[in-house]
């Protein structure tokens, strides 16, 4: 796990023996945004493993623990300098509707998605 800044997503990816891999995309996050060398996506990662059982983060706790052998970390390391992660993760969690992020959605898109919740 990188020591850098970047975006990240959790996936559910069960295992199909007769089936193509398929993977259930339920949170995206950001982590850098705000130029501090101390939030890097190793040490997010960290604190959801630290939160399991605080279960601070309700829907992403739920699905990391409910999963937890089928669970995926992606990451995507990207300077905050060159791009802009805030928007970027935005971008990402407007088109994909992940269900684990319940905000971060784009105005237009919140309204819609509260009409298939």
């Amino acid at each position: 796990m990188p020591k850098k800044p970047g975006l990240y997503a959790f996936a559910v990816q069960p295992p199909h023996m007769d089936f193509p891999p398929s993977s259930w995309l339920f949170y995206v996050g950001e982590v850098g945004a705000t130029g501090s060398a101390a939030r890097t996506l190793w040490r997010r990662y960290k604190e959801y493993l630290d939160e399991l059982d605080k279960n601070i983060r309700k829907k992403v706790g739920t699905y990391l623990y409910r999963y937890q052998n089928y669970v995926r970390f992606y990451y995507c390391e990207l300077d905050p300098k060159v791009i802009y992660l805030k928007a970027l993760e935005s971008n990402l969690i407007s088109a994909l509707w992940p269900e684990g992020n319940v905000k971060d959605y784009s105005a237009s898109t919140r309204d819609t998605r509260r009409a298939f919740s």
